[in-house]
């Protein structure tokens, strides 16, 4: 079984934004693509990375319509070609630079790609293919300050999602899933403002705390 990600933006991009993307990819897989889009359809991709395991590459690429650009599959610094591995974990790291997208995986700077479209169109995040699993999607600040201030891997996390602003009046938490097992024992937790959603069991839909929670936002 393999899943996806496909998420909007909270909030524009901006230079010194980053991006952090943890998964697992199948035993199996042939690639792990990574896009920064316009949109989820057929918006335009600024950022397109493929970890193609049979292949053994990672191809940098961007598109416009319908049309990609022009492959880069140089190896990244050191001479390697791709440092993801079917069937394991892989990190992907991306900053937003003046003029180009600084690409990092697995904890080690790979690559740059140069700016082939305005970062500030980007509004989308995706991670598709052979993926098994994935427990972090974060876009944070880095630059000039960061932001949330502390920017933590956690791997006890079952999914992680950390926005590079405040939630503000107006902000909806949409959160959906499939429950393993008789029980489910979430918890979503914003920390600096103490919000906490907390999902205790699958077959209470919780609407009195599901409310308390929307009133705390609207007092933020």
């Amino acid at each position: 079984m393999t899943t996806s990600f496909s998420g909007q933006l909270a909030c524009p991009v901006e230079f010194g934004h980053a991006f952090f993307v943890c998964g697992k990819s199948t035993g199996t897989a042939d690639r792990v693509v990574f896009n920064l889009a316009t949109g989820k359809n057929l918006g335009d991709i600024p950022l397109h990375i493929s970890a193609r395991f049979r292949a053994n590459v990672v191809v940098r690429n961007n598109r416009v319509g319908q049309c990609f650009g022009a492959e880069e599959t140089s190896p990244g610094y050191n001479n390697v070609k791709n440092p993801l591995v079917a069937g394991q974990e892989f990190k992907i790291y991306v900053l937003v630079g003046v003029d180009r997208f600084h690409i990092s995986l697995n904890d080690v700077p790979f690559t740059e790609f140069m700016f082939r479209a305005p970062y500030r169109s980007i509004a989308v995040l995706q991670v598709l293919q052979d993926v098994e699993y994935i427990r972090q999607v974060d876009h944070r600040k880095v630059y000039p300050s960061p932001y949330p201030a502390v920017q933590v891997r956690s791997p006890w996390y079952s999914f992680s999602n950390d926005l590079p602003t405040i939630y503000n009046f107006g902000h909806v938490v949409v959160v959906t899933g499939i429950a393993l097992g008789n029980a489910l024992y979430n918890r979503i937790h914003r920390k600096h403002d103490g919000l906490t959603l907390s999902i205790t069991e699958v077959d209470h839909v919780m609407k009195d705390k599901t409310l308390t929670n929307f009133e705390q936002l609207s007092r933020i």
